[in-house]
């Protein structure tokens, strides 16, 4: 899991152009008042994660040892649900090949002894049986692929008898593992991950609690403080009499603290 704060990088272009100091000024201040909002508040989770993904980048279930690392961490208990979804690692000799296995959070019912496919994943998708945690781990290959002598002096890769590919078409992998046939609606999966109550829910209560938010609050006030400081410098170059309306902005800042 990996939870940062959004942040705006400054190169020497920014730090002479007043507009772009005035936005990202701007961003900060905004980002102290809102990240305020919802420590001083009880909002519902829809109005809560608004706020928390625009000044948090929140990658969730990276590996499949942090998947399980987080759910501990959340109190989630995942369940493995095995497809049939073949993937392959090669280098100079012939391809080993796997099957696709998915760390899912069970919120209806999914049959760990089946082997699904890509149809039955859809209907507990749409069933709102599961929601995909990480997508990538794998399992050895079956008897059920196999592979066959073919004309071309290599060999097919059959699946239940049915044709999957030419092993010859097969590129090295560098010991990393790549799909030969994937499911297709990953937007999907995502979507119902990030989206998901019952995650906002633990993430709100064992995540973004409200010593994080008021120290996150406080982290981003020094930054809108040090842009300030910026501004501050620039107008003195540039002659600009506005250096009334920075500290006024500075004192406003260093009161909302309290």
């Amino acid at each position: 899991m990996k939870i940062e704060l959004v942040d705006i990088e400054m190169d020497g272009v920014l730090l002479n152009d007043f507009k772009e100091l005035e936005e990202m000024y701007c961003f900060y201040k905004k980002a102290c008042e809102d990240l305020k909002l919802i420590i001083e508040n009880n909002l519902d989770l829809d109005s809560f994660f608004r706020i928390i993904m625009k000044y948090y980048d929140v990658e969730l279930f990276e590996s499949e040892h942090d998947t399980y690392m987080t759910c501990n961490l959340l109190g989630i208990k995942p369940k493995r649900l095995s497809t049939d979804f073949i993937l392959y690692e090669k280098d100079k000799h012939a391809p080993k090949f796997y099957f696709e296995d998915w760390i899912i959070m069970e919120t209806g019912k999914v049959d760990a002894r089946r082997i699904y496919s890509q149809g039955e994943i859809d209907n507990l998708l749409d069933d709102d049986q599961m929601v995909v945690l990480y997508p990538y781990a794998k399992r050895p290959a079956s008897k059920r692929l196999q592979h066959v002598p073919n004309d071309n002096s290599s060999y097919d890769l059959t699946y239940n008898g049915e044709f999957v590919i030419d092993e010859s078409e097969l590129g090295q992998t560098s010991g990393q593992l790549e799909n030969i046939t994937y499911y297709n609606d990953w937007m999907r999966t995502e979507f119902n991950l990030y989206n998901s109550p019952i995650i906002q829910s633990k993430l709100k209560e064992k995540v973004f609690t409200k010593e994080r938010l008021m120290k996150d609050v406080a982290s981003y006030r020094f930054r809108a403080l040090e842009v300030l400081k910026l501004i501050k410098n620039l107008a003195t170059k540039k002659n600009l009499n506005i250096s009334g309306i920075i500290e006024e902005e500075i004192n406003m800042l260093r009161l909302k603290k309290n």
